[in-house]
């Protein structure tokens, strides 16, 4: 199983944000444990949080790729301190008030769409203080 904590952020909300990735443990695929940011054009904390998630998915995969591996029977388990990103991707983004609904459907249909290369994406909600992805709390 690979274990990733996933968090994002911005200032001014909405405003100058960024997202953040770090992987605990990997299962057959190379995952380097270290932590991962980028910054993001204008754009909400709720935004940030799930743009964090798509990012630590793709990047997953894509280092899947580059080591010639395989995630099809791999569990991943992300964790993340956003209710919100959680109840997006599970529920989709009708029935919120979303600042720029296009683009987070564009990004939940993303998540939903790589989801499906492994053998299961667990999505959860943890309290911030345990968020190791959370700058604050860069290992």
């Amino acid at each position: 199983m690979i274990i990733v904590h996933a968090d994002g952020s911005c200032r001014n909300n909405p405003g100058k944000a960024s997202c953040h990735w770090i992987y605990l443990h990997g299962d057959n695929i190379v995952v380097p444990h270290v932590y991962h940011s980028t910054d993001l054009h204008k754009a909400t904390n709720n935004q940030a949080e799930i743009v964090a998630i798509e990012n630590a998915i793709a990047y997953v995969l894509e280092t899947a790729r580059l080591h010639g591996k395989t995630v099809h029977n791999t569990d991943i388990l992300i964790k993340t301190d956003s209710e919100t990103a959680c109840s997006w991707i599970k529920n989709g983004v009708n029935g919120h008030r979303v600042w720029d609904r296009d683009t987070v459907q564009k990004v939940t249909d993303n998540i939903n769409m790589m989801r499906e290369n492994f053998k299961s994406v667990s999505i959860v909600w943890i309290p911030r203080y345990q968020n190791k992805a959370d700058p604050a709390h860069k290992v």
